[in-house]
C-alpha cells in the first residue's frame, strides 16, 4: 500500500500487544502441550514483539505487519499458530488497516 499513515508508532505497537502479544502469552502459558513447542511459540511472539519494537517509524511497523503477511515465514507462522488457537497478524489485519489508514481502507 502506498498510502499515508495516520497513526503513530506507539499507537500501532500498542495496538498489536493488546490484541495479539499479550492475549497470545496469556494462551500459550496455559497450553496442554511439551515444554519444547510451549517455548517455541512464546519465544515466536517475544522476538516478533522486538522486531516491531526495533522500528523506528509508523511506516516500518506497517511494513513489518503487512510483510509477515506475505512472506513466506509470515505464513507458516501464521498456520503454526493457527494450529493452537492463537492470534495471527491476519485476524486483526482489517483492524490494522484501519488503525494505519482510516476508514476508508
Amino acid at each position: 500500500m502506498n498510502k499515508k499513515i495516520i497513526t503513530s508508532k506507539e499507537q500501532l505497537l500498542n495496538f498489536l500487544c493488546e490484541n495479539v502479544w499479550v492475549k497470545n502469552l496469556a494462551i500459550e502459558e496455559k497450553l496442554n502441550v511439551s515444554l519444547s513447542v510451549k517455548t517455541r511459540l512464546i519465544e515466536g511472539t517475544k522476538k516478533s514483539m522486538e522486531r516491531a519494537n526495533n522500528c523506528k517509524s509508523s511506516e516500518e511497523i506497517a511494513l513489518f505487519f503487512f510483510n509477515a503477511l506475505v512472506s513466506e515465514p509470515g505464513k507458516n507462522h501464521h498456520e503454526n499458530i493457527k494450529r493452537y488457537n492463537l492470534i495471527s497478524f491476519e485476524d486483526v489485519r482489517e483492524e490494522f488497516e484501519k488503525l494505519c489508514y482510516g476508514e476508508d481502507v
